[in-house]
């Protein structure tokens, strides 16, 4: 599954009275609580993203459980069990972001 997807819309005609941030929070309202629209850029009818852009920038915002799991951190007593508990999380993300180096799409 992917944590982010990009994606194209053509809206209708009247969208253009709406500024970007309308937009995104009257399409957010006609989605589910498990799909967000996090932000939207107009561009005109000729906007060809791969010869147009000379950068490619991925961001993504991750619920903090994603790293912790459900259960959060575990209980502990002492900053040294704080601070291993943290460097365990650490551990675990680098594991999880190891698996996207070198991505490409198909």
């Amino acid at each position: 599954h992917a944590l982010l997807n990009v994606v194209a819309a053509r809206l209708p005609k009247e969208a253009e009275a709406f500024d970007d941030d309308e937009a995104v929070a009257r399409i957010s309202s006609h989605c589910g609580t498990a799909f967000r629209v996090l932000w939207c850029n107009s561009v005109g009818l000729d906007f060809n993203a791969i010869s147009r852009c000379e950068l490619q920038r991925y961001e993504a915002l991750l619920p903090s459980r994603f790293f912790l799991g459900e259960e959060g951190l575990p209980e502990v007593e002492g900053e040294e069990e704080e601070v291993e508990a943290w460097r365990a999380t650490v551990r675990r993300l680098r594991r999880v972001a190891a698996g996207f180096r070198g991505f490409a799409p198909p």
